[in-house]
């Protein structure tokens, strides 16, 4: 959209919008695994900070899709891509088409076999399966065990 403007109009188009959008929602509707009609392959951007600098920064501009991904757990964000492994998963669409509606059907093969990017990492997938277990509280000095709210 930006490069349809004269190139000493850019910056300014890249400023303009970074200042103004809200979000994008973008839609790809592909066939159900049933045969009985199609389901959307949906793509959210939501303008937040880091979108935004990318927006403004023709250098980070190639970073969206990266930015998109990593903010779907915090933002609700995804991408394309993510959103068909997601329809595969729950066996909407098959293996087949959504492969061949992806953006890059080698790095969707990574992701059906469990091969994420760093950037599609959340904290949930990064996390340890078991949560540290907390400290013992150290006794408080002069206390036998009893508390003052235990009944008697």
């Amino acid at each position: 959209m930006i490069s349809t403007f004269p190139p000493h109009q850019e910056d300014q188009i890249r400023n303009q919008l970074a200042a103004v959008i809200q979000g994008i929602v973008c839609q790809r509707l592909v066939v159900r695994a049933d045969g009985k009609g199609r389901v959307p392959a949906v793509e959210v951007m939501v303008a937040t900070g880091l979108i935004r600098d990318c927006i403004r920064d023709s250098t980070r501009t190639p970073d969206l899709p990266a930015v998109i991904a990593a903010g779907h757990a915090q933002y609700g964000m995804q991408t394309f891509d993510q959103s068909l492994l997601q329809l595969h998963r729950e066996e909407l669409i098959t293996y087949e088409t959504a492969r061949d509606a992806a953006t890059n059907p080698d790095d969707f093969d990574l992701k059906v076999k469990g091969i994420l990017s760093t950037g599609e990492m959340t904290w949930e997938t990064a996390a340890p399966a078991a949560p540290p277990a907390p400290p013992a509280a150290a006794p408080i000095q002069g206390q036998s065990g009893s508390s003052p709210f235990r009944k008697k």
